[in-house]
């Protein structure tokens, strides 16, 4: 208990300290998008895209003319036969069968700056047999965002989706044995441990993924810059992509809370909150200062609640120290955050603070009460959890959601 009171003590000692924003105040993201700009993928001229979409189209052809069509595709540079096979599947009207060679080509030979473009496609594309051969794609670079769409492909009944069903049983079988292991001769238990691996740690025993450097670090640079669109699609579409990066996303995501553009440092703190818990094992295997570099967003009140979220979302090493704090200081608004994060993460540790709290729940809004009593129950004590007059239905499922996938964060370490 001495031990946690002084870190509680250093931790609001240094709440009042500022955000080391980048060198000369420039944006982070605008430096990084200057400094990989000469790296990113060509872009495919309209009238190229519309040249090989007639010859994707010839190579779903039988006989000769299919071959010669896609003989063409070997006598390309590969740096733009992926920039035009990527234009093309991006595409709205172009037939299935043609996406599927193109997928497959990419699946077979695609560069690691494919990576983010195609887990876009993981939100967009309905041909359930091109999924597979993103899934392929993506796991050859060490992502497994596409391990879920093989999983829902298998789950439907055997007449829905036959031919894709077969592709993605051939993915399952292509996956090689990671160990020697007895078990790990079984093609379904692989598949199952390579999804478990990437669901809690972004990681993926066996596919290494790429370093992000070069055409990989531009391509995430220029999703990331989606970010600050004021239309609302492309945020969620740079969210949905960067949250389903593996672990080595994490510190590009940190680096782009520490930029001066609220809107950024907010999306930036919400993605991580959305990786969640994977984010905060995957740092502490890394030894990466991931709650002390979340930390640092709560000396800008604009987004402290963003930053309390992130936190005890992620679950990581020496969150319960950043939070407990704000459990007693600070607005309604910022007690609430703290007591939902404590309820994602919180230990023994915080079982009299969050007593403490629920004795004087005035300061506290209905949601943060549910959460601690949740926490309470959770941690052993005796506590009704009854939800609070004022609670919504919605909010009360998001708490008891929380609750059932708690993560407890380790300590500090040193």
């Amino acid at each position: 208990m001495k031990r946690l009171l002084c870190l509680l003590c250093l931790a609001s000692c240094t709440q009042s300290q500022p955000l080391d924003a980048p060198a000369g105040g420039i944006s982070a993201l605008n430096e990084a998008l200057d400094r990989t700009k000469d790296s990113a993928i060509p872009t495919a001229s309209e009238a190229a895209i519309s040249e090989w979409e007639e010859i994707l189209e010839a190579a779903t052809f039988t006989g000769h003319i299919g071959r010669r069509a896609l003989q063409q595709l070997e006598n390309i540079e590969a740096q733009q036969r992926d920039s035009i096979l990527l234009s093309l599947v991006e595409k709205k009207a172009i037939p299935p069968e043609s996406k599927r060679i193109a997928y497959s080509r990419l699946a077979a030979d695609g560069a690691p700056e494919i990576v983010p473009r195609l887990v876009l496609r993981l939100r967009y594309e309905k041909d359930h047999s091109s999924n597979v051969a993103i899934a392929q794609a993506l796991l050859r670079h060490g992502n497994g965002s596409g391990l879920a769409a093989i999983r829902t492909i298998l789950s439907f009944s055997s007449n829905q989706y036959p031919e894709a069903q077969q592709a993605a049983l051939e993915f399952i079988k292509s996956i090689p044995p990671h160990s020697s292991n007895q078990e790990d001769a079984d093609a379904w238990g692989r598949f199952v441990r390579l999804e478990s691996n990437w669901n809690n740690q972004r990681t993926l025993p066996g596919f290494p993924a790429p370093p992000i450097e070069g055409p990989l670090e531009s391509e995430i640079w220029s999703m990331a810059a989606r970010l600050v669109s004021q239309p609302l699609r492309p945020v969620d579409e740079a969210r949905f992509v960067l949250s389903r990066m593996g672990g080595e996303i994490i510190p590009i995501l940190v680096h782009l809370t520490r930029d001066q553009n609220r809107y950024l440092h907010e999306h930036a703190l919400q993605t991580i909150a959305w990786i969640g818990a994977a984010a905060g094992a995957w740092a502490d295997k890394e030894k990466f200062p991931l709650t002390t570099k979340l930390a640092e967003s709560l000396s800008n009140a604009s987004v402290r609640t963003r930053a309390l979220e992130a936190i005890g979302a992620c679950a990581a090493s020496g969150a319960e120290t950043a939070l407990l704090p704000w459990l007693t200081q600070g607005n309604r608004e910022e007690k609430t955050a703290s007591a939902d994060a404590l309820l994602r993460c919180g230990t023994s540790t915080c079982l009299p603070f969050a007593q403490k709290a629920l004795g004087s729940q005035d300061s506290l809004g209905p949601e943060g009460v549910y959460s601690l009593r949740l926490l309470v129950k959770a941690l052993g004590a005796e506590v009704s959890t009854q939800p609070p007059s004022g609670l919504a239905p919605e909010e009360q499922k998001r708490r008891d959601r929380w609750a059932r996938a708690r993560r407890p964060a380790a300590e500090p370490q040193g």
